[in-house]
């Protein structure tokens, strides 16, 4: 599958933009086609650990209750999904609508 070059351009700003650091392609991943889900419930937080402008910190969004995605997982259960809600990812991380 070839590369869409428009999106690729657009996620390497949103890295660099959150990031504070230069982007590098390290590779493609091509993505499961998964059509089947289990919906789990309401997503209220999520925490990851990330690396801007050089210092690696940990990060906990909750989510307002009108912004929750749900949260749903794959049918073999190797893969979740946040579905929906009212938020996107920025260079401030995620930020509720």
């Amino acid at each position: 599958m070839a590369i869409d070059q428009r999106k690729a351009a657009a996620a390497l700003k949103l890295f660099e933009d959150f990031t504070g650091h230069e982007a590098e392609v390290l590779g493609t991943q091509e993505l499961p086609q998964d059509d089947t889900l289990v919906i789990v419930g309401e997503c209220e937080a999520i925490a990851y650990t990330a690396t801007r402008d050089g210092e690696t910190a940990s990060y906990q969004h909750e989510f307002r209750a009108k912004s929750r995605p749900v949260l749903a997982v794959s049918h073999d259960g190797e893969r979740l999904y946040l579905l929906a809600g009212a938020y996107k990812f920025t260079h401030r991380g995620i930020e509720d609508r």
